[in-house]
């Protein structure tokens, strides 16, 4: 395998990864969100 190759192939695993990490990061906010605005619904009432 070229080392060119394999730097490439290393590259798209890091931002496979940080994509991954982003996606989670991402459901993580949403979810905190939904509870906050809960939360705020449930004070006002």
């Amino acid at each position: 395998m070229p080392h060119s190759v394999l730097r490439n192939y290393k590259c798209q695993i890091a931002w496979y990864e940080d994509v991954k990490k982003f996606r989670n990061n991402a459901v993580n906010v949403r979810h905190l969100h939904l509870e906050t605005e809960g939360l705020n619904q449930y004070s006002t009432r």
